[in-house]
């Protein structure tokens, strides 16, 4: 429950920081603007993916830190997983691991809730050039979707395998 959570709010982050490109006049997003108006689900799949990436890889951080590398660690056989390690060890990592799973939800909500106010703050959108569409840059930007997509994927389930047993 607490993976669809945490995806929901990647998600919602990701349509936050669209927002935040379409809305905005800032002079580095002028390439994105441009990307936007042709590609929106394209930009969507790979910034949410991008979300994701930087979530596994604190999420990864926490586990190896904790419990891969703890002095009671013992790695457990068989098809669940995962590493045994002292209640003690256990315990802090729930607790942290409870800490950081609040701070991303709370931090994607705010990305999507301060891209809401922004966009009501400046409603008037400057009118985006739209690129020329060419076969070879739309093929890039859905085999890099697709590559970022199947990633995603596999830390996915690479992450179902962060158990711990005490």
């Amino acid at each position: 429950m607490k993976e669809l959570l945490i995806i929901f709010c990647l998600v919602l982050a990701s349509l936050g920081t669209l927002i935040l490109i379409k809305h905005s006049n800032n002079r580095f997003f002028k390439y994105f603007k441009k990307l936007y108006s042709n590609y929106r689900f394209l930009l969507f799949v790979i910034t949410s993916n991008i979300y994701f990436y930087v979530y596994f890889i604190f999420k990864t951080l926490i586990y190896n830190k904790m419990i891969v590398n703890s002095e009671s660690a013992e790695f457990i056989d068989g098809s669940a997983g995962g590493y045994f390690v002292s209640e003690g060890s256990a315990k802090n990592y729930f607790f942290v691991s409870g800490v950081f799973f609040i701070l991303v939800v709370l931090c994607n909500l705010s990305i999507f809730t301060y891209s809401l106010f922004y966009k009501f703050k400046n409603p008037n959108v400057i009118a985006m050039d739209k690129n020329k569409k060419t076969w070879y840059y739309t093929l890039g930007l859905i085999l890099t979707a697709i590559i970022f997509s199947f990633i995603s994927l596999m830390l996915f389930v690479f992450m179902m395998d962060y158990n711990v047993s005490y």
